[in-house]
């Protein structure tokens, strides 16, 4: 019957707590009887509408607590799929441009011998336009293994290290960005055409050859992000604008964050979904109007969005760098931020 699994279901994957827990794929299920198993609950699936990339059904679990290892089964009239090493805990969306992307090899670290292994941590990799990850799709969910930390995202290591320590659970990370990216990109097509900047007011780096490639309206909407939907999460970190510095760009940034974050949550069915906001740092050589005006309306759109919180950095990096190499600091906050995310 060709009932397939979305390749967010994989062994070692972490669903999020304390949230309807939804499982889904691609497959016509009608008339057939296909049942998820999670936990000593069960549900039957049934068609949806067609959502994300070819998801077709879905079944719906009631939320659980904290808790695992468990066994995830779908069973189907042609056999069943067994998922192992199955965790409820915390499920974080790193998303944005190339500060989030930074890696644990780029960063600033005391003594990278302290780098540890944490069972409890894992990481999924959402396949990039601009190939350059060493993880993809196919590997599924990574554990967390101190020999191969330098690869991880530096944000997401040290952000899911300290969660996992402060919560007690397991912790998901699924990284979705795209270094030089804009907001646009990742807004669908034709959302709110009214915002639409001129090329002549953007900033340079949209010009570059390489860029257009994966900045058009839409394009990271359709190409990353859409492969995760409806899947339930704890909350998402937004560290992006570095590429949205013009004073014309900032102007409409508010309004921008305000219809991506309103999208995106009703795409996943989660219309108080937490957003933490990493406000971009001070960079000295652009010391400009623009670059300020866009940290002026990370603040604001802080204060207007629902389930936002503003994160800031520019006190614990360096100034003269646009990826400032010390993380940890910053992930700390992120942590704090989060956690309390998880207590409301």
């Amino acid at each position: 019957m060709n009932i397939q699994l979305s390749p967010l279901f994989r062994d070692h994957m972490v669903l999020a707590a304390h949230k309807t827990i939804r499982v889904f794929g691609s497959g016509d299920v009608s008339g057939a009887d296909v049942t998820v198993t999670l936990n000593g609950c069960s549900a039957k699936a049934a068609g949806i509408a067609s959502v994300g990339c070819g998801v077709t059904w879905a079944a719906e679990l009631p939320a659980m607590p904290y808790g695992g290892p468990y066994e995830l089964t779908v069973t189907t009239p042609d056999g069943t799929a067994s998922l192992t090493d199955v965790y409820v805990g915390e499920v974080v969306l790193l998303a944005g441009q190339s500060n989030i992307q930074f890696k644990m090899k780029e960063s600033r670290v005391e003594n990278p011998e302290e780098f540890r292994s944490n069972p409890l941590l894992r990481l999924f990799t959402v396949d990039r336009i601009e190939d350059s990850d060493k993880y993809h799709e196919c590997d599924g969910w990574v554990v967390c293994e101190k020999d191969d930390v330098e690869n991880w995202s530096a944000i997401g290591y040290h952000t899911g290290m300290d969660l996992q320590e402060k919560l007690g659970c397991a912790v998901g990370l699924i990284a979705c960005y795209q270094g030089a990216s804009v907001i646009e990109s990742w807004i669908p097509a034709g959302l709110c055409p009214e915002l639409y900047v001129p090329m002549e007011q953007r900033h340079i780096d949209h010009t570059y050859p390489e860029y257009v490639i994966w900045n058009g309206d839409g394009m990271l909407y359709e190409a990353m992000f859409r492969k995760l939907i409806p899947m339930p999460l704890s909350s998402v970190v937004w560290y992006q604008g570095e590429s949205d510095t013009t004073v014309a760009e900032a102007a409409v940034y508010v309004d921008e964050l305000t219809a991506m974050i309103g999208r995106w949550r009703e795409d996943l069915r989660d219309p108080a979904l937490p957003f933490a906001l990493v406000q971009i740092a001070d960079f000295e050589p652009r010391s400009d109007a623009g670059w300020w005006d866009l940290q002026a309306a990370e603040e604001k759109a802080a204060e207007v969005i629902p389930h936002t919180a503003l994160v800031v950095c520019r006190d614990v990096c360096e100034t003269f760098e646009i990826h400032p190499a010390t993380k940890a600091v910053l992930s700390a906050r992120l942590a704090d931020t989060l956690a309390a995310f998880s207590r409301q």
